[in-house]
């Protein structure tokens, strides 16, 4: 498996969306009505948030340097061709 199929299936299964809508809704939602457990739920929800906050930075990150290694492979590829056929 190359790491744009790993990534690709992280988007597609909505693995962040997920982990984000949870932790937001253990924040806002049950930690109001958490009574004793106010403050292990809201660190649960923030736990989770931040944990889905860094693999979608991470994913961009990848991606990105993914697209710049093809730029500059594409360039050495076109500069080599030229330096060739003078």
């Amino acid at each position: 498996m190359t790491l744009d199929k790993l990534i690709d299936l992280l988007l597609q299964k909505g693995f962040t969306v997920v982990t984000g809508a949870v932790g937001l809704k253990l924040i806002v939602v049950d930690a109001v009505i958490g009574g004793d457990n106010k403050i292990e739920i809201l660190a649960i929800g923030a736990l989770l948030l931040s944990v889905a906050t860094v693999v979608s930075y991470l994913v961009w990150k990848t991606r990105v340097s993914i697209k710049q290694q093809k730029s500059i492979i594409a360039d050495q590829t076109l500069n080599d061709a030229l330096s060739d056929n003078p």
